[in-house]
């Protein structure tokens, strides 16, 4: 799923109330670019890397889907609107 989050002016990228670390604007032909994501190819491997375990963690304890499967199944974006 691509979300509307990617190409319009907010962003669902969040985590205690910061931008995520590894959001850039305006970058590699995108509004939002997720790096992990851009460098690793597909969320499955972002999933898996070192990098991305607290942002897992930190989500799992809220109750959020990961990045890349968010905002998850019958849950909305709070940024988009985009239903899961």
């Amino acid at each position: 799923m691509t979300t509307l989050c990617s190409t319009g002016d907010e962003h669902c990228c969040w985590l205690k109330g910061k931008p995520c670390e590894y959001l850039r604007e305006n970058a590699g032909g995108r509004r939002w670019l997720c790096v992990l994501r851009h460098e690793l190819g597909m969320w499955g491997k972002v999933h898996d890397d070192p990098r991305y375990q607290p942002i897992h963690e930190y989500l799992s304890s809220k109750g959020v889907a990961d990045c890349g499967v968010y905002p998850g199944p019958d849950k909305t974006c709070g940024a988009c609107g985009e239903v899961g």
